[in-house]
């Protein structure tokens, strides 16, 4: 059935942070992100697909579900799609909110906390790598751009379903709630105390990276166990933060 103008305009609702809050629901586009959420079994709302590809392999899983799979114009899709190319698909989906406590369970743990990260293209790319080191979640302090803004959501290449991401975070508060269950809390930041090169991770970790504009805030970095300092050869003013994320995590691992 052809999607009507109510329909695509609900979809083109959630490419506006109101429309998400308002709804509880983000907007996903194109086949690699589908499958990846179909994948996980995230809770698909309903799809809306290019007539010329309606019989793609891809939607044989949520036929099976029911879920409702419309179809759409070029024109309309790509009133939707925040690309500019859009790729045949756009999907609802529903925001599922996880909750700190279920990050801090006992075991070795390791995980992500940003400060005031903002560039979408950034904390996506950095829950992906999160996500490839096996993390157990990503925070998003207050100032962090918001995990299901459309961009984000594509640089994460469909890794959005499979680690626990909560955002909106008081780091403060829930820093101390987990060193208060046996997490170190190592904040990345230029001079810092120690050189990554010399640190051993324990095995509960809280990761903290800022900004790479404002780096972390003077209230976080004292709040840390250690302060790591990533070792420069040249003469970079500073790492990308997603560039840092990863150096962490990897040597963490």
């Amino acid at each position: 059935m052809r999607l009507t103008r109510a329909q695509v305009d609900q979809y083109r609702a959630l490419r506006r942070k109101e429309g998400r809050a308002a709804t509880g629901e983000f907007l996903l586009e194109g086949w690699r992100a589908l499958t990846a959420a179909i994948a996980a079994d995230a809770p698909i709302v309903d799809v809306a697909v290019r007539t010329d590809e309606v019989d793609r392999p891809e939607l044989e899983p949520l036929k099976k579900r029911g879920t409702a799979i419309g179809t759409i114009s070029e024109r309309d899709l790509g009133r939707i799609s925040a690309t500019e190319h859009a790729q045949g698909v756009v999907a609802r989906v529903k925001i599922v909110r996880h909750q700190i406590g279920a990050l801090f369970g006992p075991g070795d743990r390791l995980l992500l906390a940003l400060v005031a990260v903002s560039d979408p293209g950034n904390v996506g790319t950095i829950i992906r790598t999160a996500d490839w080191f096996g993390a157990g979640g990503v925070l998003l302090g207050r100032g962090c751009v918001e995990p299901f803004n459309e961009k984000v959501v594509r640089a994460t290449a469909g890794s959005l379903f499979h680690i626990p991401i909560v955002d909106e975070v008081e780091l403060l508060e829930v820093l101390a709630q987990a060193k208060a269950t046996g997490f170190r809390v190592v904040v990345a930041a230029a001079g810092g105390s120690v050189s990554l090169s010399d640190w051993r991770p324990a095995k509960r970790n809280v990761l903290v990276v800022g900004s790479e504009a404002h780096g972390v805030s003077a209230d976080i970095r004292d709040s840390a166990d250690v302060t790591l300092a990533i070792p420069r050869y040249g003469r970079a003013e500073s790492l990308n933060a997603g560039v840092a994320a990863a150096i962490l995590l990897a040597h963490t691992r």
